[in-house]
């Protein structure tokens, strides 16, 4: 691989990282089609299955299952915890859950309606990077780098054709 080749593959993949990084960002806490959700873990109570950081992929469905990993509105915050136990109350069914590295179920019942979805995917660490990318410097970064190195391509394209003439 010669050195030209290499900056061109260096080149690409920082501009196909800076543009996976600003779709995760773009989609980080919404929902679409209202059956699929995007969320980051930010704490460890999932541990080993989901860790603090990793992005998440939530799909609404009608019934959910002990075993199953959900997220659900609790109060102003978003928690992602496993069902352990279903419970029938007045006619409506409401969740117990717990973290996996938690020793003890959460005190709080899930409403079917508190929740967001179950987990269907997760990309490790991706959350770190969208939170980052949510800062004045990372949002600088991802609108500078991107745009200095487009700048810069452009410049060595007209210099070439300017040499050819």
């Amino acid at each position: 691989m010669t050195i030209s080749q290499i900056k061109s593959s260096l080149y690409y993949s920082m501009i196909i990282f800076v543009i996976i990084i600003a779709l995760f960002t773009f989609l980080a806490g919404k929902t679409f089609l209202g059956k699929t959700s995007f969320y980051i873990v930010r704490s460890g109570s999932m541990i080993p299955v989901l860790s603090r950081g990793d992005f998440i992929v939530n799909k609404k469905v009608s019934y959910y299952q002990s075993g199953e990993i959900i997220t659900f509105h609790l109060k102003d915050r978003m928690i992602t915890h496993r069902i352990v136990g279903t419970i029938l109350k007045n006619d409506n069914l409401f969740y117990t859950t717990k973290g996996d590295a938690n020793s003890i179920a959460d005190k709080a019942l899930v409403s079917q309606e508190a929740v967001v979805g179950k987990i269907v995917f997760s990309f490790p660490w991706v959350g770190f990077g969208v939170d980052f990318a949510k800062t004045k410097l990372g949002m600088a970064l991802l609108i500078i780098i991107p745009a200095t190195l487009i700048i810069r391509q452009e410049l060595l394209n007209i210099k070439r054709e300017i040499e050819k003439s």
